[in-house]
């Protein structure tokens, strides 16, 4: 499968290998209230490729985390009256529902920031062995001047390493470094070196990766908007964990997800949230959506492109319910040999990237033709077949 790697600006082979696993990792949510519409897009995308790996009978192994400790937590918490845990509790148990009336395929493990926090510290001590972090002001930073390889992944014009490094020797800390444990006395705390805090988003998943994987992995999935500086601190904080390895081979990033021409965001107050959405659409047509232009690019939500993909469903889901029909109706079998062209060319779409467009015009190719038997009140088992394998890897399913 080729997918395009935003670090090297490259498309790069994800290579099965039956005797190998293909790690995967997702970041996931920060759980202090519901999933949006834009926050489905890369779990749809990682959903697809484990059916295509499960098709390939690839062994993979798919992680994704879940932080239940943030300053939006306490914030939540603070503001209803209840306690963190609460409160990361009740939206973790949501954002799982939504998993599961998604069909989703599950994660191979999900992992939560507080169940790892003594991980996080030994991490922390190593890099400040390393000399790779320091203490300010009873707050521990990352010291980003010291991984040259900065930038490589979003490319920011803004950052320039020469000048980071001539600030740094002025003024010790500069805007650019990031915090790996922050001193604090609201909320859920931990102690570090006597110094009562909790650990920093970046470190985390660099955290996940160096503990589960061990090493570089093949895949990691984001939207655009953790390119810079979430993923770029990550591959930072992992290269010096790791004796000065890549923490990913691939980086795939997907575009945002806007609504009438904004970009959806709960800063914003412009979500349509998954929950409210399924009251009204079926869980096909929020997976329909997706598919209707490349990952890589931004994806315009409005109610038309909604009707559209309700109808687009509509359609499946009738020509699903004739082919149920098929054994009480007398209809003449076609016999023909067998030829999978039609989901061979899916297939080579599919692993082009993941061009879903495409994918879809060859879906409806096929439908044309099932129908076209129909008429004649036939049918060839052969493109059922292919028909209902389509719909299976692009994780379509229907009664």
């Amino acid at each position: 499968m080729k997918i395009f790697d935003t670090r090297s600006n490259q498309y790069q082979e994800l290579i099965l290998d039956q005797k190998k696993t293909i790690n995967i990792y997702e970041c996931g949510p920060t759980v202090y209230d519901h999933i949006h519409l834009g926050n489905v897009r890369p779990l749809l995308i990682a959903d697809i490729i484990i059916n295509f790996l499960q098709y390939k009978k690839q062994k993979y192994n798919y992680l994704l985390n879940i932080t239940d400790i943030d300053d939006k937590i306490i914030a939540k918490a603070k503001k209803e009256k209840k306690t963190e845990k609460e409160i990361s509790a009740y939206f973790q148990k949501q954002f799982l529902d939504i998993y599961r009336r998604l069909n989703l395929n599950f994660p191979s493990k999900i992992l939560k920031v507080t169940n790892h926090i003594n991980n996080i510290k030994k991490d922390i001590q190593y890099l400040l062995d390393k000399n790779v972090a320091y203490f300010d002001d009873d707050n521990i930073y990352f010291q980003i001047d010291k991984f040259l390889l900065y930038n490589q992944i979003s490319k920011n014009k803004l950052v320039n390493l020469r000048l980071i490094k001539a600030r740094n020797k002025q003024l010790g800390k500069n805007n650019f470094d990031f915090a790996l444990w922050k001193k604090t006395n609201v909320g859920q705390k931990w102690n570090f070196d006597n110094i009562s805090g909790r650990p920093g988003w970046h470190l985390e998943c660099a955290s996940f990766i160096a503990h589960y994987f061990q090493e570089t992995i093949d895949l990691h999935l984001g939207g655009v908007d953790l390119k810079f500086p979430h993923h770029e601190n990550e591959r930072a904080i992992f290269y010096f964990l790791k004796n000065h390895q890549e923490i990913s081979r691939i980086f795939f990033h997907n575009g945002h997800v806007l609504l009438n021409k904004l970009k959806m965001s709960k800063s914003l107050q412009n979500c349509l949230y998954v929950k409210d959405f399924l009251h009204k659409y079926d869980p096909n047509v929020i997976k329909y959506l997706f598919l209707l232009n490349s990952c890589l690019k931004p994806l315009n939500f409005n109610e038309e492109i909604f009707t559209f993909s309700q109808n687009e469903i509509n359609k499946i889901q009738n020509l699903s319910n004739q082919i149920q029909l098929i054994p009480s109706l007398n209809w003449k079998k076609i016999i023909t040999k067998n030829d999978n062209s039609y989901l061979q060319k899916f297939l080579g779409y599919l692993e082009n990237n993941l061009n879903f467009p495409n994918c879809l015009m060859v879906l409806n190719q096929l439908i044309k033709e099932i129908k076209k038997n129909f008429q004649d009140k036939s049918y060839n088992s052969n493109l059922i077949d292919q028909f209902w394998m389509m719909l299976k890897l692009l994780g379509l399913k229907f009664k």
